[in-house]
């Protein structure tokens, strides 16, 4: 598997991101489901992870670093994007690549098979159970937010 990105979801993204550009828009999806990458792809994104991982505690940042995204750590972290967030506000026409729910209009979520995400999770060494568990919270908290959503398969 190559670092690249999904050329069909790169078209759909295009598309969501073009029939929303006057909308805040957040593409959310787990770790391993090519958030970095994408991102690549539109010079006008941001990396939800890039704005907050400088800003993280030095303790909590080398314990996720080295993969424990216990419960704790796991809404420590989420804490803390959500306060980053809040003085980083998403802006129209500026979509944001991440993993925590924050304040937007649109949500694109990146959807990331079974098979691809053990496969991208074995190549990163983040054991597939904590991708699987985190996708499993993003899912939750995108259908309970009451947020239109489009879903992308990444």
């Amino acid at each position: 598997m190559t670092n690249r990105a999904n050329p069909d979801a790169i078209r759909r993204l295009r598309e969501a991101f073009a029939a929303n550009r006057d909308r805040r828009i957040l593409a959310l999806g787990t770790t391993c489901a090519g958030k970095s990458t994408f991102a690549k792809e539109f010079p006008e994104a941001l990396d939800q992870d890039e704005l907050c991982w400088a800003r993280l505690a030095p303790p909590l940042r080398d314990a996720l670093a080295a993969g424990d995204w216990s419960p704790a750590n796991a809404e420590a972290w989420a804490a803390h994007v959500r306060a980053v967030m809040a003085a980083h506000r998403i802006e129209p026409g500026r979509p944001v690549f991440g993993t925590e729910l924050t304040d937007c209009d649109v949500i694109v979520y990146l959807k990331v098979g079974e098979a691809t995400l053990r496969e991208r999770a074995a190549l990163r060494g983040i054991p597939y159970e904590t991708a699987a568990l985190h996708d499993a919270r993003i899912r939750e908290a995108v259908a309970g937010s009451g947020i239109e959503a489009i879903e992308v398969d990444a």
